[in-house]
């Protein structure tokens, strides 16, 4: 019984321990577990007599010297269950050749546990290679990356515990979300001699950061890491979450204020900046560091003030920015709105300037740039007409006011028409309109007329030329805006010795003649045709007899009835001379007599 207990004893011990002995026996003390002791070195082939433990499941490479010392080789990676490269490295679509090795990735299956490896070669240069080299740069290791060329080194007890490797303290920012996973690998790592880079198995014991990234404080993490060798390493990170953005002062460089205005500081700062911390939030106090506004709040130019802010965690920030003090208001431009000018009066361009008064808020007056900037008066200033001028007015400051006036230039001098205003004409010489019409001339102080412009108003003359009496004919002439009128006063008179009529005889002086007119007005002084009421009279024939002294006139004469009457008028010629004026004076005296006798015969009956 108690052999019985001996034996399941050792059977236990030997499957608790196996484990353990086998990682003692099987893994080396470094990286590379390609042992030279296990292999048979031979002219052609070289290969393992004893197998080299391996890990299941898991991915190896193996690198061995190429150019210029093992041209070409068979390699062959193979154990009891499976064969994992078996290719001539220069064909191997498991391996990659470069100028100096030739570097093989496989990964074991899930019951390999030990592995063999075999070299051949057709020429003896791997053998030579051997001979003089050992197995320098024949390496296998674990993963599959090629790393540097390491020594196979044997086995020993490992007794030494990882390291940890990193700060103590580890400083982050609430603003940047900092995980525990992210430090570790990043921050913190650990490392053993025999297994190397642990930092994957690192386990957190105790976490009084997570949850707490993004607030201010000291957070400790306890972490501790063991190796293959059960040796286990403790490490206290302290992670101090801080506040060490500055806080934000947002506002412009610079700041333009109306002199007008007298701003205070306070209330410029008010107006224009805003304080703040991503982390504390509104910030309402500040510190004014410099000014150089206050005491020159009335006077133009630019001023320099620096403020600054604080938050909870001690972080400042200081903004300097520009007070620029300037006048916004333009000058101001009084006056009328509109100029009349007459051209009867002196005007020009330069007597519009007496109509403003120009002033502004900070520039003096004859410090005011007052000027017409344009126009559209005409360039001999007598146009009539409606115009605008434009004024500006400019202070120290570039500020600009702009007045527009209107101008009305008004032709106010009329015309004139110069002639006769009093003219004496026979009623045998008629004076026509357009013989006046030359006697007379026309000018203007601006228009220019001729006597083409005269207008006639009214002509009492022309019907009555022939009529002795007082007449008148009015001219007008106009330039546009004035009117002018000329009378000319036309006495007709009657300067032609007088014509006698008997009935239907006419005795007329030699040497004068007769018009239609006259012979028209005599003929209606004849009974026989006053009823017939003639108003035109036509000369059908004359008929003189053998000596000249003697005419008849065979008449046609004419009513407004249309009706026509034949008439015939003996005309007698009489020649007066100096040396018989008794004729004349005779024939008068007879006219006169009786004349004179008709007329008191006339009175004498209306008396009774």
């Amino acid at each position: 019984m108690k052999k019985i207990f001996v034996i399941g004893l050792l059977c236990l011990l030997f499957i608790l321990g196996t484990p353990r002995l086998f990682a003692i026996d099987s893994e080396p003390a470094g990286k590379n577990i390609l042992n030279p002791a296990r292999f048979e070195i031979g002219p052609y082939t070289t290969e393992t007599h004893a197998p080299i433990h391996v890990l299941p499941n898991t991915t190896y490479t193996l690198s061995i010297p190429y150019e210029g010392h093992i041209q070409e080789t068979r390699i062959q990676m193979f154990s009891s269950h499976a064969t994992y490269i078996d290719e001539w490295n220069t064909q191997s679509s498991a391996c990659i050749q470069s100028s100096q090795r030739t570097v093989c990735t496989f990964t074991t299956g899930n019951n390999t546990t030990e592995l063999h490896v075999a070299f051949e070669s057709y020429e003896l240069d791997l053998y030579r290679y051997l001979d003089a080299y050992g197995f320098y740069m024949f390496q296998l290791e674990l993963g599959n990356d090629d790393t540097s060329y390491e020594p196979y080194h044997g086995h020993y007890t490992d007794d030494t515990p990882p390291e940890f490797q990193g700060e103590g303290t580890l400083l982050t920012s609430y603003d940047t979300y900092l995980s525990v996973d992210m430090i570790l690998g990043q921050y913190i790592t650990a490392y053993d001699e025999i297994d190397g880079d642990l930092t994957d198995q690192i386990v957190v014991e105790s976490d009084n950061y997570t949850g707490n990234e993004h607030t201010t404080g000291e957070y400790l993490v306890s972490l501790s890491v063991t190796d293959s060798s059960l040796n286990t390493a403790l490490f206290d990170l302290h992670i101090l979450v801080k506040d060490e953005i500055d806080p934000i002062i947002t506002g412009p460089d610079h700041v333009y204020v109306d002199v007008d205005d007298g701003l205070s500081l306070a209330t410029i700062i008010q107006d224009n900046f805003s304080f703040y911390d991503d982390y504390d939030g509104i910030i309402d106090h500040y510190v004014v560091l410099v000014d150089h506004y206050t005491t020159h709040a009335h006077q133009l130019g630019q001023k320099q003030v620096d403020i600054m802010i604080e938050d909870a965690s001690g972080n400042q920030t200081i903004k300097s920015f520009s007070i620029h003090i300037e006048d916004y208001l333009a000058p101001t431009i009084e006056g009328p709105s509109k100029v009349d000018w007459f051209h009867s009066e002196f005007y020009d361009v330069d007597s519009l300037y007496a109509h403003f008064t120009v002033t502004d808020n900070y520039t003096s007056d004859e410090m005011i740039h007052f000027d017409i900037v344009q126009h559209n008066l005409p360039e001999n200033m007598l146009d009539p007409g409606h115009y605008v001028v434009e004024f500006e007015a400019i202070d120290e400051s570039g500020n600009r006011s702009v007045f527009l006036l209107d101008v009305e230039i008004h032709d106010d001098i009329a015309p004139t028409i110069q002639g006769p205003e009093h003219l004496s004409s026979s009623y045998k010489d008629i004076v026509t309109i357009d013989s006046l019409r030359q006697m007379l001339s026309v000018s203007d102080n601006y228009a220019t007329l001729s006597l083409e412009d005269l207008v006639l108003l009214e002509d009492t003359y022309s019907e009555h030329a022939t009529i002795p009496g007082l007449y008148r004919v009015i001219y007008s002439v106009n330039d546009g805006y004035n009117l002018t009128t000329h009378t000319v006063y036309i006495r007709v008179i009657d300067d032609v010795p007088p014509v006698f009529s008997f009935d239907s005889r006419i005795t007329i002086e030699q040497g004068s003649t007769l018009s239609n007119d006259e012979l028209l007005r005599l003929l209606r002084s004849y009974e026989s045709i006053q009823m017939f009421d003639p108003t035109d009279v036509v000369v059908k024939h004359l008929e003189d007899d053998e000596h000249g002294e003697s005419y008849t006139l065979h008449l046609e004469l004419r009513n407004d009835a249309k009706e026509v009457m034949e008439h015939s008028v003996y005309v007698h010629v009489m020649e007066f001379t100096e040396d018989h004026p008794s004729q004349w004076i005779n024939r008068t005296h007879i006219f006169i007599a009786l004349s004179s006798c008709i007329v008191l015969v006339y009175l004498i009956k209306r008396k009774r």
